[in-house]
């Protein structure tokens, strides 16, 4: 894994649906890039190597995501500034998030290996019930000391 993506994902400020919005976004930045750099000034080197920069990046990323970012059954939301995984099995409360498995989902990370599959699975597990859905955000109760409030933010059942 590249020291690099792991450090991004383990910054508090660069969650996992920051993950899936530049796999996702980034693959359209290149698709743009192909199509329109030409035309827009750039040289057709220029366009090679800008759009194989940008596919680099998102390669490192949703390996970084599937790695660093999966947690056996979802995408980890985020990490602290500890490196301690939130949004993860071993928490008591805020186990997973909905945000990071839309996005790294629609973003295509995981569809190859099932790991998309099995976190809508997850996802629809913690937020469906049998008389009909609950609210989908992650229940917290008490705000953990090691995370900042500008990661969670708490709600009351």
């Amino acid at each position: 894994m590249a020291p690099k993506a792991r450090a991004m994902f383990l910054n508090k400020s660069v969650p996992g649906i920051i993950a899936g919005m530049f796999v996702l976004y980034g693959e359209q930045y290149a698709q743009i890039l192909e199509q329109f750099g030409e035309a827009c000034g750039m040289g057709a080197d220029e366009v090679a190597n800008e759009t194989a920069e940008v596919r680099k990046a998102i390669a490192e990323v949703r390996e970084t995501t599937l790695t660093a970012g999966w947690d056996d059954a979802w995408f980890r939301r985020a990490y602290d500034a500890n490196g301690n995984p939130v949004g993860t099995n071993e928490d008591s409360e805020g186990k997973i998030y909905i945000e990071p498995q839309g996005m790294c989902v629609m973003a295509g990370i995981g569809v190859d290996d099932g790991k998309a599959a099995k976190a809508l699975e997850s996802t629809k597990g913690a937020t469906h019930l049998p008389l009909g859905h609950r609210d989908p955000r992650a229940r917290i109760l008490h705000l953990p000391h090691r995370v900042g409030r500008d990661l969670l933010i708490p709600t009351r059942l």
